[in-house]
């Protein structure tokens, strides 16, 4: 019995988690939209770091278009790498898109900086 509790309590929480993570993410595309990008990126970030592929795939639009940040395609084609690792696939069709507009260096280390955070669990990006 004590197992089925501590089962039913553990769904609780990740489903409260979940929601948790809805609702950032919707906080964050409501700022973006109206174009209070410093709060996009602040409700989109903690997501990204903790692997949420559409939190990651946002700020790689944020990078690429410089809003909220400054714009860097080596950082969106970053993040849109990660989310495309995750199997967002939304996100491979915009990384393809910036790299257009990058040389083969840049991408290079685009995709070493996607590695590199991968490998350090979205933490510190």
């Amino acid at each position: 019995m004590a197992s089925f509790r501590l089962a039913a309590l553990m769904l609780m929480f990740a489903a409260s988690g979940e929601a948790a993570l809805a609702q950032d993410l919707s906080r964050g595309n409501e700022a973006y939209r109206s174009g209070d990008y410093a709060t996009a990126i602040r409700e989109w970030l903690p997501l990204a770091e903790r692997g949420e592929a559409s939190a990651q795939f946002n700020l790689g639009v944020a990078y690429s278009k410089g809003r909220g940040v400054p714009q860097d395609f080596t950082l969106a084609y970053m993040w849109f790498d990660i989310a495309t690792s995750l199997g967002f696939e939304k996100s491979e069709i915009n990384r393809d898109l910036v790299a257009l507009a990058m040389t083969p260096e840049e991408i290079s280390k685009g995709q070493q900086l996607a590695r590199e955070c991968i490998a350090k669990n979205y933490k510190g990006c």
